[in-house]
């Protein structure tokens, strides 16, 4: 009984960070890859499917041999709300421990963060606009520009038929500049006023639940908004406080999350809880994913890894169309060579933007 109300808290290195980010970029990279073969699953991420668990478990039942393009491509999407959790640990650490607690000063650490996106997805997007011309063929480049344009107004996610415009998976680098730019408000709420920021963070979920078929006939998902995702971001602030949560509370979300997967009701308490129990796991193996050192590298790459994949998917998909479980050993040897031009062209972005100068060197 005395361990079930005891506090549980979590402190991230930076290369705890670095290890997770691996791990999450890794799922996201996956399940955008197998989410779009066919037959299609389907995914619980912005709105909630009823058939979409059950084809999870049909396709376990047709084809137990083809584990990992279900599991990814339902569950591989919960790396991007884990990205989401450590965005907020990790500007609220940076900004805690620097005992940041001035408007302008924490401006401008969002304001860096900003820029750094600004300047690493022009190093993208230039990669990929050579990339549509020599390998897809296209050269609509005034388009292109005019899409990157209209990304750098961070606004892709809040427009209707919009959020998959110009790179599909872009819409999250939007949502996390969103954060950034709301991020010192959260910070002074969370550091003057602990009841307030929690009270807030409640009432963002049931903002959420009231907006989200409100929204959904306008076709604006709120689980693309950093109202949708603001207890997620706020979990982590809290962490990186030094601030505890119940005990209880991961064991409640070991109940939500099975429910989540089946019934509405449910769903949006998804996020936080797969968050919840997937920081929680880590911790409990934390000193065992630490010596796997590739991590570490994946982790450090893993802003070009997930800034050049969404297009790069183009040819390999293209190749397996139209899929059939004949072709089900291929799909698994297109993944790999797949991932592998993923990591090289990173790679490339990276070494480039540090060459430019636009890399800062990381503190390990």
């Amino acid at each position: 009984m005395r361990h079930f109300l005891a506090k549980y808290h979590i402190d991230l290195s930076l290369l705890d960070s670095n290890q997770l980010k691996a791990i999450c970029i890794l799922l996201i990279i996956a399940h955008n890859y197998f989410h779009c073969l066919e037959p299609l699953i389907g995914e619980n991420e912005m709105v909630f499917g009823q058939s979409n668990f059950n084809n999870f478990l049909m396709a376990l039942k047709q084809t137990p041999y083809d584990l990992l393009r279900p599991f990814f491509s339902f569950f591989g999407h919960y790396g991007v709300h884990i990205f989401i959790f450590l965005s907020g640990y990790g500007l609220t650490k940076k900004c805690f421990n620097r005992n940041i607690m001035e408007f302008s000063s924490l401006y401008q650490v969002s304001l860096s963060q900003i820029f750094k996106i600004v300047k690493l997805t022009l190093v993208g997007f230039v990669f990929l606009l050579f990339f549509q011309w020599m390998v897809l063929g296209e050269s609509n480049w005034l388009g292109y520009l005019k899409g990157y344009g209209e990304f750098l107004t961070f606004s892709q996610n809040l427009r209707p038929d919009k959020i998959y415009s110009l790179v599909s998976v872009w819409w999250f680098l939007c949502l996390i500049v969103q954060f950034y730019l709301v991020f010192p408000l959260l910070y002074r709420l969370a550091t003057d006023n602990k009841r307030a920021f929690i009270c807030l963070s409640v009432l963002a979920v049931l903002a959420s639940v009231v907006l989200y078929k409100p929204l959904l006939a306008q076709k604006i998902y709120v689980y693309a908004t950093p109202l949708g995702h603001l207890a997620v971001f706020a979990l982590g602030m809290h962490f990186a406080l030094g601030r505890s949560v119940p005990q209880w509370s991961i064991a409640v979300a070991l109940v939500i999350f099975p429910f989540s997967l089946i019934n509405e009701a449910f769903f949006h308490l998804s996020f936080i809880s797969v968050v919840l129990l997937s920081i929680a796991l880590y911790d409990r193996f934390k000193e065992r994913v630490r010596s796997v050192s590739v991590l570490h590298f994946i982790g450090g790459l893993s802003m070009f890894l997930y800034i050049v994949h969404g297009d790069m998917r183009k040819p390999f998909l293209h190749w397996l169309s139209p899929m059939s479980q004949a072709s089900v050993a291929q799909s698994y040897w297109i993944f790999v060579l797949f991932v592998i031009s993923v990591f090289v062209a990173a790679y490339a972005c990276q070494k480039i933007s540090g060459y430019l100068g636009l890399f800062g060197k990381r503190k390990v």
